[in-house]
């Protein structure tokens, strides 16, 4: 049998290696978009806790268009109305995977949830709030609510990670800075969910529906994203 041998024509290799240019060229442009991207998110997961809001793993950039835009604006009730439809939309991937990851405190966890669905939000806030401190200390050793040097000491782990063209580290911003939860007490503005002045009973109407999703996506906020960076979050 004899071997048979296959020519390449030298047009045919000319086209290979224009298709092998335009790939990497595509390849080099999705790389500069997400790193692009990444360098707009920096900015805007940290504005969007200033006014009390987090995003979680489920949402998408797409979701954070339009509060983008609203928070730009200074839309006040643009923004939670954005940020509760969100929160309703995946709550239930993101309930779940919060209970599975936190087993150790699923009790707690599976009371605070059904005080939320049962609309008693006084109740719901309180016990997340409870929780939330040792949730964010489990992902990255450091308590959320603890300050050093009158900055927030989730800042140094943030720091760790920081490259403005890394998701990551974008995803990490709201732990940089003050945001509505934990801003320090003077700077405290009338209506705020504010961990201190809840926890302190000096804040009476904070059971809203707002703030109780607001709470919410600060802890889906930590155990779907802050706890997929975290390489052995001690969940146990």
């Amino acid at each position: 049998m004899k071997e048979e041998r296959i020519q390449i024509s030298k047009e045919t290799i000319e086209r290979i290696g224009k298709s092998g240019d335009y790939l990497r060229k595509l390849g080099a442009e999705a790389i500069s978009s997400m790193e692009q991207t990444s360098v707009i998110l920096h900015q805007v997961y940290k504005e969007i806790a200033k006014f009390g809001w987090y995003t979680n793993a489920t949402s998408s950039i797409i979701d954070l268009v339009p509060v983008k835009a609203a928070i730009r604006n200074k839309n006040t009730e643009e923004i939670n109305r954005l940020m509760i439809a969100q929160t309703k939309e995946y709550y239930t991937i993101n309930k779940k995977h919060t209970l599975e990851t936190f087993s150790a405190k699923k009790e707690i966890l599976s009371r605070a949830f059904k005080a939320f669905e049962k609309k008693q939000y006084e109740y719901s806030i309180l016990l997340f709030l409870t929780q939330t401190d040792s949730i964010c200390k489990a992902l990255i050793g450091t308590r959320l609510f603890g300050k050093r040097s009158k900055q927030p000491k989730t800042k140094e782990f943030a720091d760790q990670h920081y490259n403005e063209r890394s998701f990551i580290s974008a995803v990490l911003q709201p732990l940089t800075d003050y945001g509505e939860i934990n801003k320090v007490e003077q700077d405290y503005l009338p209506g705020e969910l504010n961990r201190h002045r809840v926890i302190h009973g000096e804040d009476t109407e904070y059971g809203n529906v707002v703030n109780a999703h607001k709470i919410l996506s600060l802890i889906f906020y930590l155990t779907t994203l802050v706890g997929k960076i975290s390489t052995k979050p001690n969940v146990a």
